[in-house]
This record gives C-alpha cells, structure tokens and sequence, in this order.
C-alpha cells in the first residue's frame, strides 16, 4: 500500500474495459470473463482462478511442459505487440508486465528460503481490482506451522482506500485488522462481523479478533520490523 500498483491502475474496469477488452474479443478471442471476474460471484474458486490466471506461474508451466493457459501476464505481453498502441500505453503496460516479474521473483525467493509469497491483482468487471497477497513464514521443527498471512487492498470510488490483514494460525483460528479512510466503510465493515464470523464457520475457522480502524493502514519499513530493531512508542 506504500506504492501505487501500476498493474492495479492497469486492470481498473475504466481501463479495462476500453484496450484490455478489445484485445481480448479482438486478436485473442477470449472473452472478458475469461480473465476479469465478477464481485457479485465471488467464491473460493473464482479466488483460485484469479491466482492461476495471474501470471506468476507462467514459466514454471513451460519448464515443466505443462499446457500452458492464458494469463494476465501473457495477455500484457501479446498488447505490447500491437502496432496501435500510443507511447503512455507501452509505458503502463511494460510497467505492470515488470511488477508481475518482480512479484515472481519474490515468490521464488521465498520458495528459496522454505516461506511461501504469492502476491497478485485479481481484477474484476464490476469493481476495483483487488490486491492480494497470501505469505506464510518459514515452517520449522520446533515451533511446527507458521501462521498464514492475507493482506487485501483496494480503492473505490463507493469504499474509498480499504486494506486488510487476516492470520490464520494452525489452530484454525483467524485474527483481523480491516483499515478505511471512509467512516462510513468503517462502520460497514462493524455491522458485518456477524455475517463474517458466520462464514467462517462454515470453513472451520473461528474469528478470535476483529479490529477495525477508521484511518489509512500504516507504513512500516520491513527493515525495522526485524529481530533486534525496536520501536519507538514516543508520542
């Protein structure tokens, strides 16, 4: 949330709807819901797809002769070979094609040191594209599971700038920070712990906590976050 995505401006339905949809019914012949998805049918698998089709996996696929499909990523690349194209497209487009990129490296180096890092855009045909990323640190013989990580951001004309963090423990049990800068998403977002924790349930979780804040996530350096720093609490 520090930076901008430029894949995420990328794949706004204001955008995708104008030169990510011609290219799709025109020189690909896929049709839109293909790749975008639909908020109002949101559901595990439509997750699922959204982090195949993102194209952090592409060259893993053809190192091991798999068929390879369609992705975001492929999509971006096939653009870039168009004659059409105005000076500012290329540059967002070379722009997210290389955020994907350094998004894959963070994966593999994660995958390096045994943590897993998938970090992607889902984009949508009736809302802002959602970022995701799913992390879990390092598993170890001595304190076994470590908690998975699944940060969310957005930013919409009718939410205003969202983000969130949920841990998911080896208990089953799961922890929430929901942050908005718009009171009233804040308070959407109180009214609907009920319904969340309900929901939850039926996946065998149990919500333990769930803060939610009326302010901008914070920016914390991750070099500071480490063992041996420390933070200074002075007000």
């Amino acid at each position: 949330p520090d930076q901008p995505s430029s894949l995420a401006q990328l794949l706004s339905p204001n955008i995708s709807g104008g030169i990510l949809s011609k290219a799709l019914t025109g020189t690909l012949g896929l049709r839109p819901e293909q790749l975008f998805f639909s908020l109002a049918r949101i559901s595990p698998e439509v997750v699922r797809s959204a982090l195949a089709n993102s194209g952090l996996f592409g060259e893993y696929l053809l190192g091991h002769q798999f068929a390879l499909r369609m992705d975001i990523k492929q999509l971006l690349r096939s653009l870039l070979r168009s004659d059409s194209l105005h000076k500012s497209d290329e540059i967002s487009l070379d722009s997210a094609i290389d955020e994907i990129e350094s998004r894959q490296l963070e994966g593999l180096h994660a995958q390096q040191n045994r943590e897993v890092s998938y970090h992607f855009v889902m984009p949508f045909l009736d809302a802002e594209p959602i970022e995701i990323h799913f992390e879990r640190g390092q598993r170890s013989a001595s304190k076994g599971e470590d908690d998975w990580v699944i940060n969310l951001h957005t930013n919409s004309a009718d939410l205003g700038e969202v983000w969130s963090k949920t841990t998911i423990k080896s208990s089953s049990e799961l922890e929430m920070i929901f942050w908005a800068t718009s009171e009233s998403s804040s308070e959407m977002a109180r009214q609907g712990k009920a319904q969340l924790e309900t929901a939850l349930t039926d996946f065998g979780l149990k919500l333990t906590k769930f803060s939610v804040l009326n302010a901008p996530r914070p920016v914390i350096d991750p070099a500071l976050t480490g063992p041996g720093q420390v933070v200074d609490v002075s007000t």
